[in-house]
């Protein structure tokens, strides 16, 4: 992971000055979408950066290496939330009223002695989609979470966090795998129809 992330700043900020503001908009820049295989620490955000592509999991513990190789303290947050909760599409809404609950990961990073989330997961591209993209951080504050959590879970490292999240997700009925594999492809779908709506401005 360690070579992963010195490869990524050398790619991404060739000039070798980087900040907490600018990886965040790196990696809240990876289109957003649900994919399998990428749920590991260590293999999760290598993956997602082959293919552009990534959801909250890769996404924060790309984002949380790096910070923490920049020096933060850093903590994962994994928040209980309902699919219909928290997207605002009647259509997409109503595809995913009776899904489970439902497992989001964030950050929280130790910036001037308070602790800070960190939630980089819907890309810019979504901007006027009704979703509740960060256009911005200041490296400094709370960012807008991404879901409505209804219960919440900080973990001190990436594999502590891991084994949380493999527990849940394996705690998941047949049934409910099939539904919420049905349901991505479904999400997918719908944000890249959104993101070409918007950038065409015919998306009110």
């Amino acid at each position: 992971m360690k070579d992963l992330i010195n490869k990524t700043l050398e790619e991404w900020f060739p000039g070798g000055e980087v900040s907490a503001g600018e990886v965040f908009l790196r990696v809240r820049d990876i289109t957003y979408a649900l994919a399998p295989g990428m749920y590991d620490p260590e293999l999760g955000p290598g993956r997602m950066l082959d293919v552009q592509k990534g959801f909250c999991v890769p996404k924060h513990y790309l984002l949380g290496g790096i910070l923490t190789e920049l020096g933060y303290g850093v903590r994962y947050e994994v928040s209980a939330f309902k699919w219909a909760d928290s997207l605002i599409d009647p259509s997409i809404a109503a595809a995913s009223s009776k899904l489970p609950t439902t497992y989001h990961l964030s950050l929280k990073a130790l910036i001037s002695g308070e602790w800070r989330r960190v939630d980089a997961t819907w890309d810019k591209g979504l901007i006027g989609s009704g979703l509740p993209v960060n256009a911005s951080w200041d490296g400094l504050s709370d960012t807008i979470p991404a879901v409505k959590a209804i219960g919440e879970r900080l973990f001190g490292d990436q594999r502590e966090c891991d084994g949380y999240l493999k527990k849940k997700l394996d705690s998941y009925k047949p049934a409910e795998r099939a539904a919420l594999s049905r349901f991505s492809v479904k999400l997918n779908k719908w944000l890249s129809e959104s993101r070409e709506a918007l950038a065409q401005g015919s998306m009110v």
